[in-house]
């Protein structure tokens, strides 16, 4: 089941990005970055964007147990929105859990009269091939900073 997120879903959120984090880079980015992130850090970042409402959050259930989430915000410019975070729990990657979100979200956007979506990731990450097997065009580059460095990163594109 998909539904939004509420402020009591922060520390799951927060537990399913460490957990993403630890596998989901490995090799590209220095290996002491996700060992030192803090649930608490993102427990803030989260309640906060919920509370003020910067992002739209939704979240993946299954047996009343959060397995991954999607976030994204309107903006100005080519791309009028954007998928800010992205993380499904490794052990259940896989199994259609990003699919449906992803879906879910640009539909979402869609809904609001939105026309083009971007995610942005790091260049040769394991999620590369998810995102072009969901029909996205690596169609943008920058450096993205990670800690403190900085990192070849992608943005791939979704018409809506």
């Amino acid at each position: 089941m998909i539904r939004p997120a509420t402020i009591e879903d922060t520390k799951p959120i927060a537990h399913i990005i460490i957990k993403a984090w630890e596998q989901a880079y490995t090799g590209i980015i220095d290996p002491d970055y996700p060992k030192n992130m803090k649930e608490s850090t993102f427990i803030d970042i989260i309640g906060s964007n919920i509370l003020q409402e910067r992002e739209t959050i939704f979240l993946y259930e299954d047996h009343a147990q959060i397995r991954g989430f999607i976030s994204g915000k309107r903006q100005e410019g080519t791309y009028d929105c954007q998928v800010i975070g992205f993380y499904i729990l490794p052990e259940y990657q896989g199994k259609g859990i990003g699919t449906a979100l992803l879906s879910h979200m640009k539909h979402h956007f869609k809904a609001q009269g939105c026309k083009a979506m971007i995610i942005w990731t790091l260049l040769h990450a394991k999620n590369n091939s998810f995102y072009k097997n969901q029909g996205g065009i690596a169609s943008e580059n920058a450096q993205l900073e990670i800690g403190s460095r900085r990192y070849p990163g992608v943005g791939f594109s979704y018409t809506l």
